[in-house]
């Protein structure tokens, strides 16, 4: 009988030896993220939405002015005012300047070859005008004369660049020039007109492709005109301008994110 009660003591100790273990090893277990998370990857579930996929063709140019119009007179003049300064919008029928009439017809009389009929000028003073008003909306590219200059007849008193005449001219190169073509959307933005978003149409292609030099060597380019739509104040002819030009759009993709995309190994 006492033989039995001592034989089992010790196997009495491994078992709550290994239920203390295992009640630790299950609180450490639980006290720690779940142990799925240790084997199983996380998964995100990423909804897929329709979207157009364009192509794009990127060049850099120069902003010029296609069209302006040079304000000149039949008769000589004394300016009076100027109240614009080059670089100026302007508005058709914006007074521009004004004119000195009883100094211009002191300044006729006594040329000495008059240009003009000084018995008619005699007879009608009011030939002579009073102002000169813009003759469309654009921009005041160069100013003739200034305040209190006599100006001769057929000399530009104003040059303005009409608003819808500023273009981008832009080298594009051989490998790229294929995909371009007349009527294609465009969309500029420059460094000088920073945070502002332009768009544009191709206009225009050469026939004929040339080389330029750069950094890197010679390259064979294309050059290409971009009208620019709705130009304002902020654009200015002689700034770079970045052209995005859209080639080719396709309708209704689907499009997987890239940040979604892994590789394993």
């Amino acid at each position: 009988m006492d033989s039995n009660v001592t034989s089992g003591g010790p196997v009495m100790k491994k078992w709550i030896v290994l239920l203390l273990f295992t009640c630790f090893a299950a609180g450490a277990l639980l006290s720690l993220e779940p142990v799925s998370k240790w084997f199983l990857p996380t998964v995100e579930i990423v909804v897929l939405k329709p979207s157009d996929i364009q192509q794009t063709v990127q060049c850099t140019g120069k902003i010029v002015v296609e069209g302006q119009e040079e304000i000149t007179l039949e008769l000589p003049v004394v300016v009076g005012s100027v109240l614009v300064e080059e670089g100026d919008t302007v508005k058709k029928d914006q007074l521009l300047l004004t004119v000195d009439r009883d100094e211009t017809l002191n300044y006729i009389y006594n040329m000495e070859d008059p240009v003009v009929d000084l018995s008619q000028l005699a007879e009608q003073p009011d030939s002579v005008p009073n102002e000169i008003r813009a003759p469309a909306d654009g921009r005041v590219l160069s100013l003739g004369a200034g305040e209190g200059d006599a100006v001769l007849p057929d000399t530009a008193l104003v040059t303005i660049a009409h608003a819808d005449s500023l273009q981008i001219e832009a080298n594009i190169s051989e490998e790229m020039i294929s995909d371009v073509r007349v009527g294609q959307r465009a969309v500029i933005t420059g460094s000088g007109f920073k945070g502002r978003e332009y768009g544009g149409v191709v206009s225009g292609v050469r026939s004929s492709a040339k080389q330029v030099n750069t950094t890197t060597g010679a390259v064979t380019v294309v050059g290409t005109v971009i009208a620019i739509n709705d130009a304002d104040e902020y654009l200015r002819p002689g700034y770079t301008a970045n052209t995005e030009i859209i080639t080719d759009t396709a309708e209704d993709r689907l499009v997987v994110p890239y940040e979604t995309v892994s590789q394993d190994g």
